[in-house]
C-alpha cells in the first residue's frame, strides 16, 4: 500500500512537472515515516519466527520445547542446573555432583545448604540436601533461630 502511495506521488509530480529536490525530500521523509511505523507492526511476527526457528534447532538436538517463551528465557541463563538423578523416573530426588567456585570442599557447600534447610518441613529439596551431607551430626551444633522467607 505504501509502495502504491509513493509511486502515485512520484507519477503525479512527474506528470505535473513539479518533481524537484524539495518534492523528492518530502517523498523520502514520507517513506522513512512509513518504514519506522511498520517496525512495531512487524516485530511480533519476526519475534515469533525467530523463536520458532530456535525451537526447530533445539528439536534437532533432541530437546523438548513446550513454550516458545522458554527459549527467550534460556538465552539469559548463565548457569544451568540440570537434573539427571532419577527424579522423574524413580520419583526420588537426590543431590548430584557439586560444582565448586570459591569453596575447597563439596561437603562444605552441602553443609551450608543443609544449614539453610529444615528437615521438619519435609521439603523434598531440603531432604535431598540434608541426605547428601555425610556427617549430619555437625548440624546438631547449630541452632536455627529464624529462616526469613525468600522475596
Amino acid at each position: 500500500m505504501a509502495l502504491i502511495m509513493v509511486a502515485f506521488r512520484v507519477y503525479n509530480d512527474y506528470v505535473a512537472h513539479t518533481l524537484g529536490v524539495t518534492t523528492a525530500l518530502n517523498i523520502l521523509q514520507f517513506v522513512l515515516v512509513l518504514l519506522v511505523a511498520s517496525i512495531p507492526v512487524a516485530m511480533p511476527t519476526v519475534f515469533s519466527i525467530t523463536l520458532a526457528l530456535g525451537a526447530l534447532n533445539l528439536s534437532k538436538k533432541k530437546a523438548i520445547v513446550s513454550k516458545l517463551s522458554s527459549i527467550e528465557e534460556m538465552a539469559g541463563v548463565d548457569i544451568l542446573c540440570s537434573d539427571k538423578t532419577g527424579t522423574l523416573t524413580k520419583n526420588q530426588l537426590t543431590l548430584g555432583e557439586t560444582s565448586l567456585i570459591n569453596a575447597k570442599d563439596a561437603q562444605d557447600v552441602i553443609f551450608i545448604g543443609a544449614l539453610a534447610s529444615r528437615k521438619e518441613d519435609n521439603d523434598p529439596i531440603d531432604n535431598a540436601v540434608i541426605a547428601a551431607l555425610k556427617d549430619q551430626s555437625k548440624l546438631k551444633d547449630w541452632v536455627l533461630d529464624d529462616l526469613p522467607p525468600i522475596k
